[in-house]
């Protein structure tokens, strides 16, 4: 497929997928067993003996909180699969970001403002992920990979003319409902990092 015809467009439609969890985390299934059952006396907050025993429960949760929070910590940059990595990132002629990243179940989509939560986030398994690499298209050569979201399709993709004697990529996302094509994010080529190439090791 040559994608270096496709014209901009505006703001496309999209269903925002928000979990409640950031970039894949989970929360741990043990994660109200971390801190031990404390029992707070609120019946006499309001006099002395009882602020006093508030802020010596606060002070003997100290030690337990800290490593409670550096798990939670780690847990954030991590699913079942193993640690999430950036693969592919741009700035696009939009002003969002654009980023894929995988870790050894999953990959993952993430479309938005820079700087701001997502407004897209998809993902798809390893195993079932529809990715072309070294695909030949005329003087046209592609990798790219397809993110699904009910009827509407990414395909994040890198381009480049095979017969060029200086070889340009080109980045970007393109955008389909169903069979329609919607319209095409460009990736700005200096903010483009990491490749395409890495979704397969």
């Amino acid at each position: 497929m040559d994608y270096s015809d496709y014209p901009q467009k505006g703001e496309l439609p999209g269903t925002k997928i928000d979990s409640g969890l950031r970039d894949g985390a989970v929360r741990p299934k043990n994660f109200l067993t971390i801190l031990p059952a404390v029992n707070i006396d609120t019946t006499q907050a309001n006099n002395t003996q009882g602020n006093y025993r508030h802020r010596q429960t606060l002070m003997n949760l100290g030690p337990t909180l800290i490593p409670a929070i550096i798990y939670l910590l780690i847990f954030t940059n991590t699913v079942q699969g193993g640690v999430i990595r950036t693969v592919f990132t741009c700035d696009t002629t939009d002003n969002r970001q654009l980023s894929v990243a995988k870790n050894d179940k999953k990959i993952f989509y993430s479309f938005g403002r820079k700087d701001h939560l997502p407004d897209l986030k998809l993902e798809t398994s390893v195993r079932d992920a529809k990715i072309s690499l070294g695909n030949v298209s005329g003087n046209e050569v592609s990798n790219s990979i397809v993110f699904n979201n009910g009827g509407y399709r990414y395909v994040v993709f890198s381009t480049a003319d095979r017969n060029a004697d200086n070889q340009v990529l080109r980045h970007g996302v393109l955008i389909h409902r169903r069979s329609t094509y919607l319209g095409y994010k460009k990736c700005v080529p200096d903010t483009v990092t990491g490749s395409l190439l890495d979704l397969v090791e």
